[in-house]
């Protein structure tokens, strides 16, 4: 008690404020720097101008910004501490004092290159910074204030970070703030001081940066359009001046130069430079440079609602979100693009393969003899298919090159891995079916990179089989096509459950199934499981009367047919073909029996062989000739893709000269269905036409599985029936 009382009271200072000078000047009066004697701190103490301190209505406008300002509590706007007025008269008010630099300093700074400055203050910071401008901004605005004249130099940047919107000295203050019942508190006069002028524009001799007092307030470079025009306003304006405060931090210059009217005429018709080309030594963000020009959109309607929203649009720049809109957005414009190739890919891929089965046609109605005028149709379809063919290659490389351009712009946009993948799989299956290995092994890469799960089973390969018989009941042995010295021999046979067969899960591989039935022939039925192919099979069954001895049977269902661009999928019937060609003895005994009977001789001993045995014969057209030889699976000959002499009978496969064989003489000549020398030896007639005619004599196909024999070879030509 005795210490509180040696204190004494507290007596408050004569003068409470002792000056210590000039911090700076503005439109309306000076800030000084004072000390508050009684609380012992610093202060900024804001006067008005001597030759304006006498009139009432400025006076009136002072008090206004104190008291407008006192009540904008927000950390961004400096509080104002005391209002009074010095014995001399002169009317003041004190805030807090903020050390630091103004904005305007700091972009000078950076425009002329201080490393120190351009160290502290990057584009991330200064958007940080004008992002907690907007939220002052924001505030006072739901106060129903405008401020009306945001500029670089009315923001001021403390040595501890802060950010302090300043000079609210021409702020426009909703009515309703403890008005005097006239709805606002300064009365008709306040209300009516902005139009004391309003008949002129004082500019001449006044700087661009200084600020205009009278009908239009502000500083003319971050006016918006309407206020420049005195028309109206509202806290877009104040939204528009944000956009130009962003404007100078990304290009160091202001969005409007020039001075007088014509700077005014240029605010007014919102006609300023392109943010990004304004300086080129400094890159714009193309989110940033979006928001810029929306804000200071000449429409007030056409930019951001609130500084709320401007500032929102920041936070998202900040932490990245907006840049990955922007890079989802320019992703999905190119996969779109990019799809829409892979639609072209394959709508041209469908009508080139149309005009090529056209152009193939047409072929027959030509002779090889006759003039190229006379080709001209013929000629012209062939040129066709080649122009589909390019286009259909370049709208392939349009399409991988735009789907992966989307996946540069955005890592994992999920519309053009999808598109990639289902471009990927429709190559690997064009491919495996052409027989390209290559091709195909870099399909399934880039498949394999693409996929997004959906073509797990294509990548895994597995196919699947289900088999029914006719009878029902048979017994089903399954055994797997493995190379052996260049021969696809079947290994490690199984028993499955009868027919009707559940669904088997088979992996990607070429099948032989054998099938039993007490009183039937076994049945050969190969199988060919592709990518994802869900194989299945009706497989009749053949009595022994009805499969002759010298025949072997060759059940109905698809094979792979041709190779290369001309591989294609067919579907035949069941048939019956010769297990042997027609041996020289069984030649002689024909030509022995036969009598005067006229036609070709294939044909004819066919038609002989019928009448003796009672039973049809006739020559195999040549896709049958080519499923009983090749099987399903597409290999290149009867015993698989190797081409070796010592498989087959041609030149090479003896060291003596050429010479007839028996047939039968190479084993691993024989077709999965037991055809025997279905490579090599002679050549099988078929019923097949071949157009156009080389000579008159061969107007019929040859076939043969392919040997690769040397040119030149010499063999024979025999018919094989079926």
């Amino acid at each position: 008690m005795a210490a509180a009382a040696a204190a004494g009271p507290f007596t408050p200072a004569d003068e409470k404020y002792d000056v210590a000078g000039s911090i700076g000047h503005g439109g309306m009066g000076e800030v000084l720097l004072v000390e508050d004697r009684d609380l012992r701190r610093q202060a900024a103490m804001k006067i008005l101008r001597d030759d304006w301190a006498g009139q009432p209505a400025h006076r009136l406008k002072f008090v206004a910004e104190a008291q407008a300002t006192s009540q904008l509590e927000h950390p961004g706007i400096p509080p104002v501490h005391d209002i009074g007025i010095k014995p001399s008269g002169q009317i003041y008010f004190t805030m807090k004092l903020v050390r630091g630099k103004t904005l305007a300093e700091v972009i000078k700074d950076l425009f002329v290159g201080s490393k120190t400055v351009r160290r502290e203050y990057t584009l991330h910071k200064l958007a940080s910074i004008l992002e907690r401008i907007c939220e002052a901004v924001h505030f006072a605005h739901e106060k129903g204030v405008i401020h009306r004249d945001l500029k670089p130099e009315n923001i001021m940047l403390g040595e501890y970070g802060e950010v302090h919107v300043m000079d609210w000295g021409i702020a426009k203050v909703a009515g309703d703030v403890g008005d005097d019942g006239a709805g606002n508190q300064y009365g008709d006069e306040y209300d009516d001081f902005a139009d004391e002028t309003a008949d002129t524009v004082r500019t001449a001799g006044i700087d661009a940066l200084m600020t205009i007092d009278g009908a239009i307030k502000g500083t003319i470079p971050y006016m918006s359009p309407e206020q420049a025009g005195g028309e109206p306003l509202d806290r877009r304006s104040d939204v528009y001046a944000l956009g130009c405060l962003l404007y100078e931090m990304l290009a160091l210059h202001p969005a409007y130069t020039g001075g007088g009217m014509e700077l005014l005429a240029k605010v007014r018709a919102g006609e300023f430079a392109d943010v990004r080309a304004r300086n080129p030594r400094r890159p714009v963000p193309e989110p940033l440079a979006e928001l810029c020009e929306q804000a200071m959109s000449r429409a007030a309607a056409d930019r951001p609602e609130t500084a709320w929203e401007f500032g929102a649009s920041l936070r998202d720049w900040l932490d990245g979100r907006a840049e990955r809109a922007r890079k989802h957005k320019e992703a999905e414009a190119l996969a779109k693009q990019g799809i829409d190739a892979r639609r072209r890919y394959e709508s041209l891929r469908t009508e080139a393969d149309a005009a090529e089965q056209a152009a193939d046609a047409m072929k027959g109605d030509f002779k090889p003899w006759q003039s190229v005028n006379e080709k001209t149709p013929w000629l012209a379809a062939q040129r066709a298919v080649t122009d589909l063919r390019r286009d259909m290659a370049v709208a392939f490389a349009d399409a991988t090159a735009l789907l992966n351009a989307a996946l540069a712009a955005e890592e994992r946009n999920t519309t053009a891995t999808r598109a990639l993948g289902d471009l990927w799989a429709t190559r690997l299956a064009e491919t495996e079916l052409q027989g390209a290995a290559d091709d195909a092994a870099h399909a399934l890469t880039m498949l394999t990179r693409y996929d997004d799960g959906r073509h797990a089973g294509l990548l895994a390969g597995d196919g699947s089989l289900a088999l029914t018989s006719d009878p029902p009941g048979a017994e089903v042995l399954l055994s797997r096509f493995e190379e052996e010295h260049g021969v696809l021999v079947p290994v490690e046979e199984r028993s499955l459950a009868k027919t009707p067969t559940a669904r088997l899960t088979l992996p990607m591989g070429s099948y032989l199934c054998t099938l039993r039935l007490p009183g039937y022939r076994d049945v050969r039925y190969p199988v060919h499981i592709t990518r994802g192919r869900a194989w299945k099979g009706t497989v009749r069954m053949r009595t022994e009367d009805e499969t002759p001895e010298e025949f072997v049977y060759v059940p109905g269902g698809p094979f792979v047919y041709g190779e290369g661009k001309d591989t294609a999928t067919k579907d035949l019937s069941d048939f019956l073909i010769k297990r042997t060609p027609v041996t020289f003895g069984e030649y002689a005994e024909y030509l022995t029996a036969l009598d005067a009977e006229s036609g070709e001789d294939a044909v004819a001993y066919c038609e002989w062989k019928t009448r003796v045995t009672g039973r049809e014969w006739r020559l195999p057209t040549e896709e049958e000739r080519e499923k009983a030889a090749r099987g399903v699976d597409g290999r290149r000959f009867p015993w698989g893709d190797a081409a070796d002499a010592s498989l087959c009978k041609n030149t090479d496969s003896r060291a003596e000269p050429t010479q007839p064989e028996p047939v039968g003489a190479f084993p691993t000549a024989e077709s999965v269905y037991g055809m025997l020398d279905a490579g090599g030896g002679v050549w099988d007639w078929t019923s097949s036409l071949f157009e156009p005619l080389r000579e008159a004599s061969s107007s019929r196909v040859l076939r043969e599985s392919r040997s690769d024999e040397p040119d030149g070879a010499k063999r024979s030509e025999r018919p094989r029936a079926a």
